[in-house]
């Protein structure tokens, strides 16, 4: 009788996983393919960053999720693209390190990785659900105000590179004029 029971528990078991299983198939095949290969890449950094570590296990903790966050925090940005290109075909500076907004995709991408960890029976059945620790939320505001207080003591102009450097300080002081002088 208590085999039974046992095996009753297994079978259930198996059907939790599988009924999983397949919403973690149908959730990731309906997302939007450009937030597969942004988060493609920051999981893969952090499979490779774990193997590196020595961690054994490819399970997420929330300590250990700190202490990648606090190395990519570190380390200098990675920029790609167009923008990294000025009009004369040189490279503009790098930013000295990762940016708020580039932790934040981090932080989502790992998040979607532990949370289908446990939707997967990976964590024991009574460890609860995993959702942003404190610690996390914590980091990014720190790290969201390191950027404003780097830009303010740097004096980082927002508005470089767009329309307001197209318009000469005597062009807009021509427009200005003839708009206040301009009859209702």
């Amino acid at each position: 009788q208590m085999q039974d029971r046992l095996q009753e528990a297994a079978d259930i078991r198996i059907q939790e996983l599988a009924a999983a299983q397949s919403l973690n198939l149908d959730v990731t095949s309906k997302r939007p393919r450009s937030t597969k290969s942004t988060w493609s890449g920051k999981q893969l950094e952090f499979f490779k960053w774990n193997t590196s570590k020595g961690y054994t296990d490819e399970l997420i903790t929330e300590h250990k999720f700190l202490l990648f966050l606090t190395e990519i925090k570190g380390r200098p940005a990675y920029k790609r693209g167009k923008k990294r290109r000025n009009s004369g075909g040189q490279i503009e500076n790098i930013p000295d390190s990762v940016g708020w907004h580039t932790l934040d995709g981090y932080v989502c991408a790992i998040m979607y990785i532990w949370k289908t960890q446990h939707t997967l029976g990976k964590y024991p059945a009574n460890f609860p659900l995993p959702t942003r620790p404190p610690c996390i939320r914590d980091f990014l505001q720190n790290a969201k105000k390191d950027v404003v207080a780097n830009e303010n003591s740097t004096f980082v102009d927002r508005g470089l590179h767009t329309i307001a450097d197209e318009v000469s300080s005597n062009d807009l002081q021509n427009m200005c004029l003839h708009f206040w002088k301009k009859e209702r």
